[in-house]
């Protein structure tokens, strides 16, 4: 499981952090838009990280890996 922490407003919709499975961040983007349509507008607003570094919505992630969702400072 790769655990997923939220931040901005990603954290007012979905809470602090959660476990998830997923092989990318696009699985685990999916998801979330699936749980909540709001997602999907805020998609070109965000900004991840994988285990602190930068990362694209393609980037690969591993069990064990922490997952950062932020929205940029003037999305959203």
């Amino acid at each position: 499981m790769v655990r997923v922490r939220f931040y901005g407003k990603m954290r007012r919709i979905f809470g602090d952090e959660r476990e998830m499975e997923g092989k990318t961040i696009e699985d685990i983007l999916r998801v979330l838009e699936r749980e909540r349509e709001e997602v999907k507008n805020l998609r070109e607003h965000l900004i991840f990280s994988i285990n602190g570094r930068e990362a694209k919505v393609s980037n690969a992630v591993n069990n064990e890996d922490e997952v950062a969702i932020f929205i940029s400072p003037t999305g959203g």
